[in-house]
């Protein structure tokens, strides 16, 4: 899910926001049900990795400093 859902940014709590929210809840389901039946995107892909948390510290890395002139930009 991290993998395919990493690239989705909000720019605070409006509906636009809330939307992505409620996509985010179906798409977690749907990823889930897809798990459970064997699909996967390789830990090769981007950001992801075979290591959990090596997993967490990429996505970090992406938020800080990756996405820091992207907040400013939206801001």
């Amino acid at each position: 899910m991290v993998g395919s859902i990493s690239g989705i940014i909000c720019d605070g709590g409006k509906e636009g926001c809330a939307y992505k929210t409620s996509f985010i809840s179906g798409y977690v389901v749907e990823s889930a049900l897809l798990s459970m039946r064997g699909a996967i995107i390789n830990y090769r892909d981007g950001i992801l990795s075979s290591d959990f948390i090596e997993l967490f510290k990429n996505l970090g890395f992406i938020c800080n400093p990756g996405m820091v002139s992207t907040d400013k930009a939206i801001l």
